[in-house]
């Protein structure tokens, strides 16, 4: 036998790490349903995408948490080119604005920076298409290699951007 008897993941050595994964996606659902900044989150979420009020229902504090938290994760995921792409783009000002009160000053100039790549002079459009239309506009292979490099920047964290979002939270009594 090629496998000794042994199933596909053993005899290919990986069985520990499935093991290993499946620990750490049972211990993520756990902290989802005890750590109070996640169960925030997830309602701030649905606060946003399942209500008729929306992010304009959020107080000024909660759109600014929203907009930095949802910068982060689009950033992380994908880049600054992801996150002007993407819906969360049409909350670019309460980014800025946010990380300015968050007093994150290297994220803060590291998103405009990127706008500045992306859409030079002019307003970041609150309309998903409306951006879009302008990313497509503007994209070449430099701006792209800008973009990359405010990407690996932010990635470095200067700001521990985290922290701040969670001291800002803790300060506003959003959870």
């Amino acid at each position: 036998m090629r496998d000794d008897g042994k199933c596909v993941p053993c005899s290919k050595g990986t069985r520990a790490s499935m093991e290993a994964s499946r620990r750490r996606y049972r211990e993520e659902r756990e902290r989802d349903k005890t750590d109070p900044a996640r169960i925030y989150w997830r309602g701030l979420v649905d606060r946003v995408h399942k209500t008729e009020a929306g992010f304009e229902g959020l107080a000024e504090a909660e759109k600014k948490y929203f907009a930095v938290c949802c910068l982060s994760g689009e950033v992380y995921n994908g880049g600054f080119h992801q996150f002007f792409f993407n819906s969360a783009g049409a909350y670019y000002a309460y980014a800025l604005s946010g990380l300015e009160e968050m007093q994150a000053s290297e994220s803060l100039q590291l998103l405009k920076k990127a706008k500045q790549v992306w859409f030079d002079f002019s307003d970041v459009p609150t309309d998903t298409r409306s951006r879009r239309l302008l990313l497509e506009r503007n994209a070449s292979r430099s701006s792209d290699a800008r973009s990359d490099e405010l990407d690996k920047l932010y990635w470095k964290e200067p700001d521990e951007l985290g922290n701040r979002c969670e001291q800002y939270a803790q300060q506003h009594k959003l959870y």
